[in-house]
């Protein structure tokens, strides 16, 4: 049994079937001067994942495959990622560095009237005139690409009123391969540093680790916020050598405020650039810990007890324990519902039951998760995977 290591999201690239199953349910179909409205977890999903909502009319669906087919381009990068609500115009500038092959800028709007331009480096906004640039028109929003953009500060002018968001991405050699927090572990003599188990405890130190690829110097880290505002530096120390691809390390104190990862550089040619990890960090004041990952693998017909520690890391709360499973597994778990002091941790045991006839190499995953019932809202989870083996010989 394991820790699972890793979950990446390309929502878009799922969202279409998602929002009409959305349409069919409330019975809602955009069109015209209509852009919502959207169920608020489509949102949330969409914005924790570093995904974008999108309100498509049904002939529209086609045209939003631009933007798909970018998104699964290899070496996909996101140069800004910024949510917003407009009563005027609002302009965000990035850098475009010289190793970004295709720049698109992709908004979304719940309210119709919204507009998008591009100016490029030499104060020239892009239309469809304009070399290599293709122009998306949507009712509650808009697509530019443009391949190859040219390197320097481009502009980006949103207009309109309502919420919107905004994506910059980008194809590119350099890239954040991963960002993540961590913590120390292991026997004495071989410790290191893994993965934590859902997001950072708020009030505490977090170790965050960042691997980066590509040919960079003069990097540096901050924190940044979903308006895209920047938040803190973080300082890195690279684990690494070489420039090609390395490794950083460095603690941090957490905002109270959700944010990303964002990175700053210059490239090979000394140009400017900005890389954003989509995936939205929140601080959490309970935690949540799988304690039995000993396991490589289970015998089909055995029954497995998995424990979870949930800490309170905030005032005393009372928490909503639920536990899933994708192979339907599981047999049950106690308690339910969970009172914590202040600082105080307990366990919960998860007992999971495999049938006898259970084929070798079934993977189940575990979710644990623990929400508090009052506010102010807090929520953490836990995630363990583990294999399904032949029943042992007799």
């Amino acid at each position: 049994m394991r820790l699972l290591q890793s979950c990446s999201i390309v929502f878009l690239a799922c969202r279409l079937p998602v929002l009409a199953q959305q349409q069919r349910r409330s019975h809602v179909r955009y069109g015209p001067g209509v852009c919502g409205p959207a169920d608020p977890t489509y949102i949330r999903t969409a914005e924790e994942s570093g995904g974008q909502p999108l309100f498509l009319a049904p002939d529209e669906v086609a045209k939003s495959f631009a933007l798909v087919s970018e998104l699964t381009r290899s070496n996909h990068v996101t140069l800004l990622w910024a949510r917003g609500e407009l009563s005027e115009g609002h302009d965000f500038v990035l850098p475009v560095d010289s190793t970004v092959q295709r720049l698109v800028f992709s908004l979304s709007f719940d309210t119709p009237g919204g507009t998008l331009v591009a100016v490029n480096p030499d104060g020239k906004p892009v239309d469809g005139a304009t070399p290599g640039a293709k122009i998306t028109s949507l009712n509650c929003g808009g697509i530019v690409r443009i391949a190859p953009p040219a390197p320097g500060k481009w502009q980006v002018r949103v207009g309109g009123k309502g919420r919107f968001w905004l994506e910059a991405s980008g194809v590119s050699d350099i890239f954040m391969v991963d960002a993540e927090f961590v913590h120390l572990a292991g026997r004495p003599g071989h410790e290191g540093y893994f993965r934590i188990s859902g997001q950072p405890v708020a009030g505490e130190p977090a170790m965050l680790r960042v691997e980066l690829s590509g040919k960079t110097r003069n990097v540096r880290f901050h924190l940044v916020s979903p308006e895209a505002t920047s938040l803190q530096a973080v300082t890195m120390k690279a684990e690494s050598s070489g420039s090609v691809e390395g490794e950083y390390l460095g603690e941090l104190r957490l905002p109270a405020t959700p944010f990303r990862l964002a990175v700053t550089g210059e490239d090979e040619s000394g140009h400017t650039f900005e890389r954003v990890f989509s995936p939205l960090f929140h601080a959490e004041t309970v935690e949540v810990t799988p304690l039995d990952l000993g396991l490589d693998g289970v015998p089909a017909g055995k029954t497995l007890p998995i424990r979870f520690k949930i800490r309170n890391a905030g005032a005393a709360r009372e928490f909503r324990i639920l536990a899933v499973d994708t192979k339907s597994f599981l047999v049950d778990h106690e308690p339910q519902v969970l009172s914590l002091g202040g600082g105080e941790s307990r366990e919960v045991p998860v007992e999971l039951k495999i049938p006898a006839g259970t084929p070798a190499y079934t993977r189940d995953t575990v979710i644990v998760t623990a929400t508090s019932t009052s506010a102010p809202a807090t929520t953490n989870s836990a995630v363990v995977e583990f294999d399904v083996t032949a029943p042992a010989a007799r």
